[in-house]
């Protein structure tokens, strides 16, 4: 890995890797409740990208990360989180 500080933040558990979730048709990474921690940071390490904005779905509850800010002001979607 070449992204030493998103190397180290995940090592320190500051940082939450999402490269195992699952991603939806768009890209979006599946991130279960359990995980989304709100005071943390998102990034997926095989990538070596961060996610900027985690959105949860006001109907079904599901909660995807993105790596661009769509979840800000996405109709449907509570912006629960924004890099």
């Amino acid at each position: 890995m070449r992204n030493l500080i998103m190397q180290q933040r995940v090592k320190e558990g500051v940082a939450i890797d999402l490269r195992h979730c699952d991603r939806n048709a768009d890209g979006d990474y599946r991130i279960p409740a359990a995980w989304f921690q709100p005071d943390a940071d998102y990034c997926d390490t095989r990538a070596e990208t961060w996610i900027w904005s985690i959105g949860k779905n006001i109907e079904t509850g599901e909660i995807l990360g993105a790596v661009g800010d769509r979840f800000m002001a996405a109709p449907g979607w509570e912006c629960v989180w924004l890099r």
